[in-house]
């Protein structure tokens, strides 16, 4: 669970980062 959403939050930041 704790993998999944550190997942899904480092995508974000990096779609947001681009």
């Amino acid at each position: 669970m704790v993998m999944r959403a550190f997942v899904l939050t480092a995508a974000s930041v990096i779609i947001d980062y681009k």
